[in-house]
């Protein structure tokens, strides 16, 4: 047993005291907005009617070791590709990045759709990464205020205990969620709308 063990006790214990319904119910804070990175890769961008409400950057790269070499991967973000690429396949390629990108992301197969239709996924998209990053943040604050309370100060928030108690409470909203999922991005959505 290390000396913070009683501290990453008392805030694994608070975790489990939340009410998720009532806290992932409230308003999001406004001001941790975040704006989401449109990737195209090797192949030539076209014009997308994004939604206005959520925010996002476009950016074309020439291959998948750019992507990684500039960075792009280091934020949320949103990837257009083609299907059959040389480096790996699809499956593969949403494996590799899921390994090397700490934020949301979302993967988008061009194939032949019509700039409508590929207009439309990727809002879907956007959504659903703004959602998941918003989420992301709100649990890493929520655990950094239980941190606070337990006047683990002390700790930095990269130590094994912070980052223990952070997957704890990751894992009991990611298993809250999965039992309406529907609901929960219906609801994050509508706040990023407001």
């Amino acid at each position: 047993m290390t000396p913070s063990s009683p501290k990453l006790s008392h805030a694994i214990d608070r975790i489990h005291e939340i009410e998720l319904d009532s806290w992932l119910s409230e308003p999001a804070d406004s001001s941790s907005s975040h704006s989401v990175r449109i990737v195209f890769l090797s192949i030539d961008p076209c014009e997308l009617d994004i939604d206005t409400d959520l925010q996002a950057e476009l950016f074309t790269c020439d291959s998948l070791h750019n992507f990684i070499r500039f960075g792009y991967h280091q934020q949320p973000f949103v990837l257009i590709t083609e299907e059959n690429r040389q480096e790996c396949s699809a499956k593969d390629l949403e494996v590799l990045l899921s390994r090397r990108s700490p934020h949301s992301f979302r993967l988008i197969l061009k194939a032949n759709k019509s700039p409508l239709t590929l207009s439309q996924e990727v809002n879907e998209a956007l959504a659903e990464v703004h959602a998941s990053h918003g989420l992301e943040k709100r649990v890493s604050e929520k655990t950094r205020a239980i941190f606070r309370e337990a006047h683990t100060e002390s700790l930095p928030y990269s130590s094994r205990e912070f980052q223990q108690a952070n997957k704890v409470l990751r894992e009991r909203v990611r298993k809250r969620i999965a039992n309406e999922p529907e609901k929960f991005l219906q609801d994050a959505i509508s706040q990023i709308r407001k």
